[in-house]
């Protein structure tokens, strides 16, 4: 029981680290790499919530189906 129901809690968290606002070390990026991660920030929250609804679809597939939620190694 997860805040008074069935389900599970998955905690994700964004840290704006300072290298993502500017590279400290731009000599050491391939030169076939024009852009920095950080130049990507404002994309971070949509892609990892398109990760968590994707994570959310197949674990409520695997428990709707009676399958296991973790892989084989995991059950001992």
């Amino acid at each position: 029981m997860v805040f008074d129901k069935p389900g599970s809690v998955v905690l994700w968290v964004n840290c704006h680290h300072p290298f993502y606002d500017e590279n400290p070390f731009p000599e050491t990026a391939p030169p076939e790499r024009p852009v920095w991660v950080g130049d990507f920030w404002d994309t971070f929250a949509p892609g990892h919530q398109i990760e968590l609804d994707n994570l959310t679809a197949i674990a409520e597939y695997r428990h709707r189906n009676g399958l296991p939620l973790t892989p084989e190694w995991m059950r001992s």
